[in-house]
């Protein structure tokens, strides 16, 4: 079974498209999904159905569409305990994997829980691959707009969230175009102006950065009659004198490959060296090169024996000289 309200309503068991019957049906599942795995008093599903002026029987079609929409999801193939009948209301039973908003939940909770930045990351990210668009779009419900602009505002500050992060950890050209289209979606945003114009100046698009923050102090002044924030005053000016502080972050540097350990010198047998530049600050009771010939190709004149083997490690040998 999958649910989805992170966009269009969608319900869905084994592969079926569950059919809703008018949009009374759809406003039931949508309110019982915004609040799943809890109790939804009848109340509220009245004044989801009917924005005002609820007529003297709507308990009793309240109860019509909820049982309508039973038969429908159980005709599907979904269980008939999946909406059960509670004092006082209904209540949708799924799992954190049946319905996107749980999802979206659950990895904004993981994301806290991580330290690392890179991980918050990638939790962020999942959390926003639960969206398909915006909350309940197809949905027309007074009452259920106010749930889906809650809904909506909390994924602007995931994506908030996951954008700053992403830009600390320098992926400042990856991040433009999302921050460009937030900031079409939240004009007076401060914020994510703040993120924009840092990004592009550290991919060396000064005119551009400049332009953002100008296009923002027009908009407040002629909007809503008031200035910039004195934190983007000071970064626009930082901006003006090429702070040197406004760089891109160095990453963290990480090895191309992992170094093998050296095997551990055996009890009882000597080690030689097969290489020139082998460091010479070893015992010095090791054998040494006159007791043998002088291998092709080998400027220390020590002998080579078994495999080839990188010229940074030690070789074991038996304790006396192969004649």
């Amino acid at each position: 079974m999958k649910f989805g309200l992170l966009g269009p309503l969608h319900a869905q068991i084994a592969g079926r498209t569950v059919p809703l019957n008018g949009p009374r049906q759809a406003k039931m599942l949508a309110a019982l999904l915004i609040d799943a795995n809890n109790i939804v008093a009848r109340e509220r599903l009245v004044a989801v159905m009917w924005d005002t002026n609820a007529p003297a029987t709507a308990v009793r079609q309240v109860q019509d569409a909820v049982s309508g929409l039973r038969r429908n999801l159980v005709a599907c193939g979904a269980p008939s305990s999946l909406i059960s009948t509670r004092r006082g209301g209904y209540e949708i039973h799924l799992a954190q994997d049946q319905l996107d908003l749980l999802e979206f939940d659950h990895q904004r909770h993981l994301a806290e829980q991580h330290t690392a930045p890179f991980e918050t990351a990638v939790a962020l990210r999942r959390a926003l691959a639960c969206w398909r668009g915006n909350a309940l779009v197809d949905t027309p419900s007074q009452a259920l707009e106010i749930d889906a602009a809650r809904l909506n505002e909390k994924r602007a500050d995931t994506h908030k969230q996951c954008l700053a992060i992403e830009l600390d950890l320098g992926r400042h050209r990856e991040v433009i175009d999302e921050l460009t289209t937030l900031l079409h979606e939240h004009p007076y945003d401060e914020q994510v102006a703040e993120h924009l114009m840092v990004a592009l100046y550290r991919c060396r698009r000064q005119g551009e950065t400049l332009q953002v923050y100008e296009r923002l102090r027009r908009t407040l002044a002629d909007e809503l009659g008031v200035d910039p924030t004195p934190p983007l005053q000071a970064l626009h000016q930082r901006i003006l004198t090429a702070d040197p502080a406004l760089t891109a972050p160095v990453p963290a540097s990480r090895p191309l490959y992992h170094r093998r350990a050296l095997p551990r010198r055996p009890p009882g047998r000597q080690w030689r060296c097969r290489c020139a530049n082998f460091p010479s600050t070893y015992p010095t009771s090791w054998a040494g090169p006159k007791h043998w010939p002088r291998s092709p190709g080998c400027s220390t004149g020590r002998r080579r024996t078994g495999p080839r083997w990188p010229s940074s490690w030690a070789v074991p040998v038996s304790a006396s000289p192969a004649s």
